[in-house]
């Protein structure tokens, strides 16, 4: 039902963009970072 390799592409973005929300997440609660900025 289409290409294997595409639909894992497809989860690795979608991963990528789950640990990219969750560490800015956790940057942003940093105060080492938030005095920084």
């Amino acid at each position: 039902m289409g290409n294997p390799s595409y639909r894992a592409l497809q989860d690795t973005q979608c991963v990528n963009f789950l640990l990219h929300r969750l560490l800015a997440q956790h940057i942003r609660d940093l105060p080492l970072f938030n005095n920084e900025i």
